[in-house]
């Protein structure tokens, strides 16, 4: 990887702004933020880029821009990078000594994340002054995309969620670096619907087997993908839904597979047990993920859930979440019959 200052990590990795908005912005700036983004920025110009294994999925995207746009292209991409790398290295436990990052902040003293990592819902302020972002004290903290590059990926299911919370208790992973002093928290605001239309219950519910599928993406489209695998398995508590986007090898060191699970009781058409979480792999265990679907592979990786829900939640309730969550999965969204309507 390109060497990034621990300062722009720092910035950038606090701001829940998308990158591309903010690099232009500090590049025109005359200050020492802006000189250590222009120095980056002209290293990356002279430097070739060279990675220690797999190169990442963006590198072969460059073909065809001119050079001013190949150069904020890559400067974009790298502390992209380096800030997505910075959070995963938080989220797999190579910290110091203590309290996994957050839950060393002062303003969640007297809070005792589980052994997810997750926490209540209820113990923060998540009206609409401060969404997407979750208010205690003098600290307004966020939650943990499961895109570890995309900060807004977890945005829609956060609506979501919040709408359930007077029938569900609701956990969540609050973000290591995504954290604002309450005094001058500008929250980001996106608009984008996501729906799913009903799917054949009574099929689902009269399973007497594994029911599996794989989507590979269209050419274009969610680069960094390999693959996406969906299986619905019959239990003795219910019919369990799993379902895992699994990145390609060059994307490992800047993203997790995002991860779904799910527990449905046909008698009550409810959903009595919902989860989201990203799964970070090694090489090694990504290339034997890829050589098996994910109803054959197990617990490998290390998997670090975002969310979960273990009231009942009706089955609407439960599209609702599990389209928002695999946001922008093309397969996953006609999967569902999702209708996405995005205004920007």
């Amino acid at each position: 990887m390109i060497e990034v200052s621990s300062e722009l990590i720092d910035y950038f990795g606090k701001s829940n702004a998308p990158i591309f908005w903010l690099v232009p912005q500090v590049l025109e700036g005359n200050d020492h933020l802006g000189h250590l983004l222009q120095d980056l920025s002209d290293r990356l110009e002279t430097t070739p880029l060279s990675y220690d294994g797999d190169a990442p999925t963006w590198v072969s995207q460059l073909t065809g821009l001119d050079q001013a746009e190949r150069r904020l292209e890559v400067t974009i991409q790298v502390i992209g990078d380096a800030v997505a790398a910075e959070r995963l290295r938080l989220l797999c436990g190579e910290h110091t000594q203590g309290k996994v990052k957050p839950y060393d902040n002062p303003d969640l003293d007297g809070i005792l994340p589980d052994s997810d990592g997750l926490v209540d819902l209820d113990d923060f302020c998540y009206d609409g002054r401060f969404f997407p972002g979750l208010n205690r004290k003098q600290t307004v903290f966020e939650v943990l995309p499961p895109l570890a590059k995309a900060v807004n990926s977890m945005y829609w299911t956060l609506g979501e969620l919040t709408k359930i919370t007077a029938k569900a208790k609701i956990k969540l992973r609050l973000d290591p670096l995504l954290i604002h002093d309450v005094s001058n928290y500008a929250p980001v605001f996106f608009k984008m619907l996501v729906w799913g239309r009903p799917l054949d219950w009574n099929a689902i519910a009269e399973l007497k087997q594994e029911d599996h599928s794989r989507w590979f993406p269209d050419p274009g489209w969610q680069e960094d993908v390999e693959f996406t695998d969906l299986v619905w398995t019959p239990r003795d508590d219910g019919i369990h839904f799993t379902c895992e986007e699994v990145p390609k090898l060059g994307a490992r060191q800047f993203r997790g597979s995002r991860y779904s699970h799910g527990i449905y009781t046909p008698s009550k058409h409810t959903f009595i047990h919902c989860d989201g979480a990203l799964r970070v792999y090694t090489r090694e265990e990504l290339l034997m993920r890829h050589r098996a679907h994910v109803r054959q592979i197990g617990k490998i990786g290390k998997r670090i859930k975002t969310f979960m829900v273990e009231s009942e939640i009706s089955t609407d309730e439960w599209t609702n979440l599990t389209c928002s969550y695999f946001v922008w999965n093309n397969d996953l969204q006609n999967y569902f019959g999702a209708g996405i309507k995005r205004s920007v």
